[in-house]
This record gives C-alpha cells, structure tokens and sequence, in this order.
C-alpha cells in the first residue's frame, strides 16, 4: 500500500483511470459487436448505421489512448470492408 501522499493520489488517480477505460473498452467491445451481428444480419441499413457509430466510439478510444490507435484503424478497415462486401452482394 502507498505510504505517501503523492503515492495515494497516483493510486486513486490510477484506479479512476483504470475505470473509465474499462467503460470505455466495454462499449467499444459492444458496438464491435453490434456491427457484426447486422452485418451477419444481412440488413445494409442497420448494419451503417451501426459502423458510424462504432467507428466514432473507435477513434474517441483511439485518441484517448485507451486503444492503440491502427488497432482501431485496423477495425474500422475490416468493417468497412465486410458493410461494402454486403452493400455489393446486395445489388448484384
């Protein structure tokens, strides 16, 4: 346990850091997964919408640090690639 002042703030600063990015990589997991279930779905509609957000919530997580920013570029591109895939099957 920290014995000094300064050591205590570092901890409680830590822990709360520690919370708000388990917040954040939570809803980032859940937006991930929002966007592959419409894209399993098959719906195009739900599944941009979806995509918007999801890669607004990566690119917050990516600035903030809370994930490395090509891991989040990384996911964006895959997604993308899966909703235009679905965009193409659908008018062909």
């Amino acid at each position: 346990m920290p014995t000094s002042r300064s050591s205590k703030k570092s901890l409680r600063k830590s822990l709360a850091r520690n919370a708000h990015n388990r917040e954040v990589r939570s809803a980032l997991r859940t937006g991930l997964r929002r966007v592959r279930s419409a894209l399993a779905g098959g719906d195009a509609t739900v599944a941009t919408a979806a995509f918007r957000e999801c890669v607004s919530t990566l690119d917050r997580a990516a600035k903030r640090r809370v994930v490395h920013p090509n891991t989040a570029r990384r996911h964006q591109a895959r997604l993308a690639k899966r909703l235009n895939a679905l965009g193409a099957a659908k008018k062909a």
